[in-house]
Order: C-alpha cells, then sequence, then structure tokens
C-alpha cells in the first residue's frame, strides 16, 4: 500500500509529468503555426512583367522592371525587391505581401499593375523569412518584426529618389498588419491602404486554433513559450494603436466573406480610425477571396482608389 509520502510524490511526479507535457505541446504547436516557408511557391515564374496562375496568364503594363535589395531595420537583415519606375511621376507606393506569401504573389503583381496605371511607381518586396530575402529563423511575428522591414522599404523608396510624402503604403492581410505597425514607429508614414488586414493579433491567434481545431487552453502557453523561452515577439504589437500613428488617410478594402481573415477585422480597425481622428474610407465587396479579390473586382478597386487617393 501507498503511504503518504508516496503518495505526495506521486502526485508530484504526475504533476511535473502533466506540466512538462503541456508545455511541450504548446511548443509543437507554435513552431507549427508561426512556421513560414521561403521562396515563391507555385509563382517561381512571375514577374512584373506577366503572371500566370493555374491554367491563366497575363501580361502587364510594365516593360522594365530593377531588381533591388536593400536592408530591413532588423540587423543582418536583406530584403529582395523589385522597382518599377514609371516613367512621367514622382509618387510611388510601397506594396508589402501578406504571410507566407511573397511578392511573386500574383494578385500582388496585379495590384502593382493597377497602381502603374494610375500614375505610381511601384516599390514591392520579400519580407524577411520570406521569397527570397534573408531567413532568420523560419517564423512569423505576425507584424511584431516585420514592421521593421516596411520601414527598410520606405529608407530604400527614398534612397531611389522619392521623398516621404509622396510615398504611399499597401499592405495585404498581415503586410497590411506590419504596415500599420510600422506606422506608429515612422512618422512618415501618412496614408495606408489595407486590404484584409486581422485587427487584434490575440483574436486572428485564438481564431487559427479554432481553424486548425486545436484547443484553446493551449494558446496561452503556446504564446507564453513563443515570448518567453524562445523570445520571440508574436503577437506583441497591434495594429489597433492608430491613435499611435501620423496616418493623415486610412482606406480599407475587405471581403464581407473573406474565408480567411473575418470582415469583423476590419470593422475593429475602422472603429479605432474613427477614434483616432483618422480619415477612412472603406470599399467592401462581396466575394470570398481573401488573396485574389482584386481580380473579379478589379474595376471596384480602380474606382475606390481613384476616388480617395
Amino acid at each position: 500500500m501507498f503511504n503518504k509520502r508516496s503518495l505526495l510524490k506521486l502526485l508530484l511526479d504526475l504533476s511535473i509529468i502533466t506540466v512538462l507535457s503541456y508545455f511541450t505541446i504548446c511548443t509543437l504547436i507554435f513552431f507549427k503555426l508561426a512556421a513560414v516557408e521561403a521562396g515563391h511557391g507555385d509563382h517561381q515564374t512571375n514577374s512584373p512583367l506577366a503572371i500566370s496562375w493555374g491554367t491563366h496568364s497575363l501580361m502587364g503594363p510594365i516593360k522594365t522592371y530593377e531588381s533591388i535589395q536593400f536592408p530591413s531595420q532588423l540587423p543582418d537583415v536583406m530584403l529582395n525587391g523589385w522597382f518599377m519606375k514609371h516613367p512621367t511621376s514622382n509618387k510611388s507606393v510601397i506594396i508589402t505581401h501578406g504571410y507566407n506569401s511573397s511578392k511573386h504573389e500574383p494578385a500582388l503583381i496585379k495590384t502593382a499593375w493597377l497602381f502603374f496605371n494610375q500614375g505610381y511607381s511601384v516599390l514591392m518586396y520579400d519580407l524577411h523569412n520570406h521569397g527570397s530575402s534573408t531567413v532568420l529563423n523560419g517564423r512569423t511575428a505576425l507584424g511584431s518584426q516585420e514592421y521593421h522591414d516596411v520601414i527598410g522599404a520606405k529608407q530604400a523608396c527614398m534612397k531611389l529618389g522619392f521623398s516621404s510624402e509622396n510615398i504611399i503604403y499597401y499592405g495585404l492581410s498581415m503586410g497590411a498588419v506590419s504596415t500599420l505597425i510600422a506606422a506608429q514607429y515612422d512618422e512618415d508614414i501618412k496614408i495606408v491602404i489595407s486590404q484584409a488586414s486581422f485587427s487584434d493579433p490575440d483574436i486572428i491567434m485564438k481564431e487559427e486554433f479554432q481553424r486548425e481545431n486545436i484547443p484553446l487552453f493551449l494558446y496561452h502557453g503556446s504564446v507564453f513559450i513563443a515570448n518567453h523561452l524562445f523570445r520571440f515577439p508574436i503577437g506583441k504589437y497591434t495594429p489597433l494603436n492608430l491613435d499611435q500613428t501620423k496616418l493623415s488617410k486610412l482606406l480599407f478594402i475587405h471581403s464581407h466573406r473573406d474565408n480567411r481573415v473575418g470582415f469583423h477585422h476590419s470593422q475593429l480597425l475602422v472603429k479605432h480610425a474613427n477614434q483616432a481622428g483618422i480619415q477612412y474610407h472603406t470599399l467592401v465587396l462581396n466575394g470570398s477571396e481573401h488573396v485574389d479579390t482584386i481580380f473579379e473586382y478589379h474595376h471596384d478597386f480602380k474606382v475606390f482608389l481613384n476616388t480617395y487617393l
């Protein structure tokens, strides 16, 4: 029979095993959900000149472009980009892609063509850990590190000859998040077009747990492991702190039935923009696509940007 001391030892051993098992599972979840696959996937051959996806292909209005590299604000990180010089304009747009994507994304190149036709030079690039840029750790911080890349892109654009007041910023999904966080740390960022952005990282991470059918009681342990054991700032910063920016205009684009990042995220961002006194406009689309919206709603994009930029 167990005596009292043996029973206490057994309970202590079981408690230790339970805690260690919990944090081991949380560590594995963190590695899985934060993982980024570098490169360009099926879009390797895409360029600012032409795109293809599935059985489709398109030629664009851009005839020449320059492949460039420039530093992020993060140490020892070089970002790989494309620069498309408009022949008659002194305006430029910086385009930032989303999670597990790259500048080769067909929808992003299609968006670049739209801006080019509206008189903007275009700088688009790969965030670190993505595309052809420096791989630091193969993980996403959901904007909390990526925002340094946006500021690096701004500095590169200025070195290309553009004044800060003539640079606008477009971000898709996590690219929009990274840009809105960057605006909190760089007062030069005045105009942002945010497409399909998430709002609070805490909300989107919990939604991702639900999407992957992972019990939510593992959520806080996974974030704790990321932030404290690995010193990784996933979800540390939020795009909702719009009152800490100097934004003069914010344009939101979101599909009402977005199948990846729910429309309620843009609604929350709009609420915070209103509270911060930022001029904003919204384009709400009746689609379910998260990334490829521009292919179906190109005309709506064009009218919206022509009206408010």
